[in-house]
């Protein structure tokens, strides 16, 4: 399992085991088809304090990236609405003050927690650095190519 975790206050996992190549064409790879970030899934987990938060087996791992990307840049609410999902806010991330978090999700409505900003963000970076690296060596695609 290859696991990215942050630890200062808690530990928090962002965690991805694999990313499914299925109904991916080569000439949308090549051109960078825009279609692709809600083709390419992968499992996805978030693990808090050892307990888990999420666990999807085909979560839009590009899609999610390109979003959390993003959200790195203005360090605001987060929002993730799946393409691919008739769910709403999957997964939230909503600033409680200037230290903290709170993560909410509507797959687990009973377990929000708080979390320090740093280790979110750094879960958040770490994550997207691995998942771009198994886009690179899967695909030869990176997660910019669709920011």
């Amino acid at each position: 399992m290859d696991s990215l975790s942050c630890k200062q206050n808690r530990r928090l996992i962002f965690s991805n085991e694999k990313i499914y190549q299925d109904n991916i064409s080569k000439n949308d790879l090549k051109v960078k088809n825009p279609a692709l970030i809600a083709y390419i899934e992968g499992d996805f987990k978030i693990i808090i304090d050892g307990n888990i938060f999420i666990d999807d087996e085909y979560m839009c791992v590009l899609e999610l990236c390109v979003q959390l990307s993003n959200w790195l840049k203005y360090k605001e609410n987060f929002y993730y609405d799946a393409i691919s999902s008739e769910d709403k806010s999957i997964l939230e991330f909503i600033s409680l003050n200037e230290t903290e978090y709170l993560v909410s999700s509507s797959w687990n409505q009973s377990k929000a927690f708080t979390i320090v900003k740093d280790e979110l963000f750094c879960a958040a970076n770490k994550f997207i650095e691995h998942i771009d690296a198994q886009l690179k060596i899967l695909f030869n695609i990176n997660v910019a190519d669709f920011i």
